[in-house]
C-alpha cells in the first residue's frame, strides 16, 4: 500500500495517476473503479492523495472532501463527483439536491442526520455547528418531502431545500443558494426555496431599494382594506400564492366561488381596471416585497 502512495506522490498528471494505478491492478481504472477497490482504506486514501494533488485540497475525511469540494466548486468533472460519491457506498442518482440541517444541540444534530442517511440517499457532512447534506434521487421517485419534515419537526430541526439539479459537480451555486435562504427566518421545519422563491431572490436587497419597487396598486388596496375593513390585499396574495388555483384559493379564504369573483371584479375597481388584464406577475413580486419588508 504504501509503496502505490509513494508513486502515486510523484505523479506528474491525473493521466499519469491513473496509469500508476492501471500498472498496480492490471486494469483500466478511473475514478469510479478507484471507489470499488475492496480496501476501504487504500481506496480512501487515493482519492484523498487525488483530491490534495490536483484539487488543492487537503480534506479531513473523505466525506469533506465529497462535500466541501462540491460546495466550493472545485471539481470539473463530473465522473470524478459522481465517483467520490460511489466510494462513500451511496450511488449518485440522476438529480440531486442541497440541504443545510440546522439544530441547537451539536448533539442531537448528528443523530437527525445519522437517522436521515438512513432512509435517504445522501452524503452530509457538519460544519459551524449545521449540516451541509447533498440529497440524490431517482427520475422516478419524488423527493419525501413529508418525511423530511415529520422528521424536522419531531426533532425541532430546520431543514433548508435548494432546488433539485443534474449535474453533481453544479453543486456551488445551489449552496449558495439554500445558504442564502437559511439565513432567513420562517416560521416552519422545513423550508424548501420553491416555496419562497421570490423571497428567497428578494432577502439581501435594501430595504429602501426594495420598497421602491412595490406598485402603488397594492398600497392602494391596502389603504382601501384598512378604511373600509375588506380584504382584498389578501385575496389577491392568496390568489397568487397558490399559483392562480381557484378550488385552492377558495379552500384556504373559507368563502365561495361567487364571492371570489366578485372580489376578483372589486379590486379591478378599486384600480381603475379590469382585473383579468392585471400584470400578475409584477403584482406577486411587488407582494412579495411587501410582506418580506414586514419580517
Amino acid at each position: 500500500m504504501n509503496d502505490l502512495l509513494n508513486q502515486l506522490i510523484l505523479s506528474t498528471s491525473k493521466e499519469h495517476f491513473y496509469r500508476i494505478l492501471e500498472d498496480y491492478f492490471s486494469r483500466p481504472m478511473n475514478f469510479i473503479s478507484i471507489s470499488k477497490i475492496e480496501d476501504h482504506d487504500l481506496s480512501n486514501a487515493i482519492i484523498r492523495l487525488y483530491h490534495l494533488l490536483f484539487l488543492n485540497s487537503t480534506p479531513a475525511t473523505t466525506y469533506d472532501a465529497l462535500v466541501d469540494g462540491l460546495m466550493q466548486g472545485i471539481y470539473r468533472n463530473e465522473e470524478e463527483a459522481r465517483g467520490l460519491m460511489h466510494a462513500l457506498n451511496v450511488t449518485p442518482l440522476d438529480y440531486f439536491q442541497i440541504g443545510i440541517l440546522k439544530h441547537q444541540d451539536p448533539y442531537r444534530l448528528k443523530n437527525i442526520l445519522a437517522n436521515m442517511k438512513v432512509i435517504h440517499h445522501m452524503v452530509y457532512t457538519i460544519k459551524d455547528q449545521m449540516g451541509y447534506i447533498i440529497f440524490t434521487y431517482s427520475n422516478k421517485e419524488t423527493p419525501p418531502y413529508q418525511n423530511m419534515k415529520e422528521m424536522a419537526e419531531k426533532y425541532h430541526a430546520y431543514l433548508y431545500l435548494s432546488l433539485e439539479y443534474s449535474n453533481l459537480i453544479d453543486s456551488a451555486p445551489y449552496f449558495k443558494q439554500v445558504q442564502l435562504l437559511s439565513m432567513n427566518k420562517w416560521d416552519e421545519y422545513l423550508i424548501k426555496i420553491k416555496d419562497h422563491y421570490l423571497d428567497s431572490l428578494l432577502f439581501r436587497l435594501e430595504r429602501d431599494l426594495l420598497s421602491s419597487y412595490i406598485l402603488p396598486e397594492i398600497r392602494i388596496l391596502l389603504d382601501y382594506d384598512t378604511k373600509k375593513h375588506t380584504s382584498y390585499y389578501t385575496t389577491l396574495k392568496i390568489y397568487l400564492k397558490n399559483h392562480q388555483d381557484i378550488p385552492a384559493t377558495i379552500n384556504e379564504l373559507e368563502i365561495n366561488r361567487s364571492t371570489l369573483f366578485y372580489r376578483f371584479k372589486k379590486i379591478g375597481e378599486i384600480l381603475h381596471t379590469d382585473f383579468y388584464n392585471l400584470n400578475l406577475f409584477e403584482y406577486e413580486l411587488s407582494i412579495s416585497i411587501f410582506e418580506n419588508l414586514q419580517k
